[in-house]
C-alpha cells in the first residue's frame, strides 16, 4: 500500500488508516543516519497520542527490523541504469502481525533529513494476521558524557538495542538473580549464533563490475539483545567523552 510520494527535505502528518505491519521506505539518499522517522498512534475518539517512535535514524531503524526477519539494505547504486534505490528499509511496527487501524485510530508519520532533490517513497506493508491489542513502543535512554557506568531498570521493556563499538561491556541481571556479562567480542558472537540477519552494507557499481560487496551476519552497527527476562543490566564504557544512546522497545497496549 503506497502511502506517499514526495521530493522534499521532510514530509510531515502521513497518515496510515489501515492494518501494517511494517512501514517500507525507499529513496536516493546516500546517509541513512541522517534521515530521521517518527511515528505516531492517534485515536480520534479519545485523544490520545501515542509517540511509539521518536524521532530515529533510518539505518538504526532499519537494522532492528532486520533482527526480526528479513535483511537490510544500506546501499544499492552507482554506475549503472538498473541499480535501483540507494536504500530500501523496514520500519517494525509489530514482530509478527499488523496493528489495528482504522479511521478513528490511526498513524502519524513524519520523516526529515532526506535529500531535498531526490525522490522518497512510504510503502505500508500488510499482513493477513492483525493485532487488535499492541504495538511496538522505541523508548531512548541515555548516559551522560562523564558517566563511565549506569544500572538500568528493564521495566515492561523487551527488547535491548545497542550501538556497537560505544560501550565496554554490559551486564544483564535476570529476574532468577542469574548475571551474565557481555564484552564486545562476546556480543557480536552472540549476534551471529542467533539472528538470521545478513546485513549488506555496501554494494555498488562501476562499468557495470561489481566494486564492493560487504555482507555482515548477525549484525551491522547494533546489538539486539532479548531482555524479556532481565530485571536491570549495567552498562559500563572505557570512555566518557560523549553521550551514549540506546534503545529499548516495549509493546504498548494501544
Amino acid at each position: 500500500m503506497k502511502i506517499a510520494s514526495f521530493t522534499a527535505e521532510k514530509h510531515s502528518g502521513m497518515k496510515i488508516f489501515k492494518p501494517v505491519q511494517y512501514l517500507h521506505i525507499v529513496g536516493n539518499h546516500e546517509n541513512l543516519s541522517a534521515v530521521r522517522v517518527r511515528v505516531r498512534l492517534v485515536n480520534s475518539e479519545s485523544g490520545r497520542v501515542d509517540e511509539i517512535i521518536p524521532f530515529i535514524a533510518l539505518d538504526v531503524l532499519g537494522e532492528v527490523a532486520s533482527m526480526n526477519e528479513g535483511f537490510f539494505v544500506g546501499r544499492n547504486s552507482g554506475g549503472v541504469a538498473d541499480a535501483g534505490n540507494v536504500f530500501a528499509v523496514n520500519v517494525m511496527l509489530h514482530p509478527s502481525a499488523s496493528i489495528y487501524l482504522s479511521n478513528d485510530k490511526f498513524l502519524e508519520v513524519d520523516i526529515e533529513g532526506l535529500d531535498s532533490a531526490a525522490e522518497t517513497i512510504v510503502y505500508g506493508i500488510e499482513t493477513a494476521n492483525i493485532d487488535k491489542e499492541f504495538v511496538c513502543r522505541y523508548n531512548k535512554f541515555y548516559m551522560s558524557a562523564g558517566e563511565l557506568q549506569k544500572t538500568f531498570s528493564v521495566g515492561e521493556n523487551e527488547n535491548l538495542i545497542l550501538p556497537k563499538d560505544s560501550f565496554e561491556e554490559v551486564s544483564l541481571h535476570y529476574h532468577n538473580g542469574s548475571t551474565c556479562n557481555y564484552l564486545m567480542d562476546e556480543l557480536k558472537s552472540l549476534m551471529m549464533a542467533k539472528n538470521d540477519i545478513v546485513s549488506v552494507s555496501d554494494y555498488h557499481f562501476s562499468d557495470g563490475v561489481t566494486k564492493a560487496f560487504i555482507a555482515q551476519f548477525g549484525y551491522r552497527s547494533m546489538f539486539g539483545l532479548d531482555v524479556s527476562e532481565v530485571e536491570s543490566f549495567d552498562v559500563r564504557r572505557a570512555s566518557a567523552n560523549t553521550a551514549f544512546e540506546f534503545i529499548l522497545i516495549d509493546t504498548l497496549k494501544s
